[in-house]
């Protein structure tokens, strides 16, 4: 089985010479959060926000 590569570049962009976060952040903890097709979810604490389906 293959497993997926991880590392900085999937969290972090160059932008005009700045480094910006990609992923949404959790405003209860402060992590990452992992984007599904309808939410954005915490895995750290369980924060669950909903998108709009507009």
């Amino acid at each position: 089985m293959n497993k997926r590569k991880r590392g900085a570049w999937l969290y972090y962009q160059i932008k005009d010479g700045k480094i910006v976060k990609r992923k949404p952040i959790c405003p209860r903890c402060g992590s990452f959060m992992a984007e599904h097709s309808g939410r954005l979810h915490c895995g750290r604490c369980g924060y669950t926000e909903f998108k709009s389906r507009e």
